[in-house]
């Protein structure tokens, strides 16, 4: 049900431990779509606190969806694309327990079987990080990309948020156990 994580205080040999239950920022709901704006219950607040909605239709051949609250509603990374699609009508809002889906098949075709799985920025457990090259730096410049994950992260998944389509190899994920250098690239059918 938790994760233990130990906080130790600088000024003191003292330390604190807390479980971080996950019960409460991490909830794995299915739903049966309508075709008409319905509210999804769940338990993370994503109204007030940072995170991100996986969405699939299991009964049709649809992409898988994420949406966060960085980018906002309206804005799907659609894996395996190349950049983030408008999607005015799939995830609407983000609300206290509960989040919107309107029309849009994907996310809400009539009678289908939708699975999300809601995700809210926890320290040691999720976070969604935003960088960016910058006016005239090259796409390959090395960087340390600061997170609130502690010294283990176990997933990360990079996906390229605007411009022009580059490669597949702009959007990958990596699991913990994977060589450095390895990773698994949306839209290829191998590791690199």
């Amino acid at each position: 049900k938790g994760i233990r994580t130990d906080i130790s205080d600088a000024s003191t040999t003292t330390t604190f431990t807390t479980t971080l239950d996950l019960s409460e920022v991490f909830d794995n709901v299915t739903y049966t779509g309508t075709a008409a704006t319905q509210s999804v219950p769940c338990t993370p607040d994503l109204s007030t606190n940072d995170g991100a909605v996986f969405v699939v239709n299991t009964s049709t051949t649809d992409n898988l969806r994420v949406v966060d609250t960085l980018r906002g509603v309206g804005a799907a990374f659609v894996i395996p694309s190349i950049i983030e699609t408008a999607e005015a009508t799939g995830l609407t809002s983000f609300n206290l327990n509960s989040f919107n889906v309107g029309a849009l098949a994907s996310y809400n075709g009539s009678g289908n079987s939708i699975w999300s799985l809601v995700l809210q920025e926890t320290a040691k457990f999720f976070d969604i990080v935003r960088i960016s090259n910058g006016a005239g730096a090259p796409a390959a410049t090395a960087r340390v990309v600061a997170h609130s994950l502690g010294d283990e992260v176990g997933f990360i998944i990079c996906g390229q948020e605007t411009g022009a389509a580059p490669a597949t190899s702009a959007n990958f994920c990596w699991i913990r156990g994977m060589d450095a250098i390895d990773a698994f690239y949306f839209g290829a059918n191998n590791a690199a």
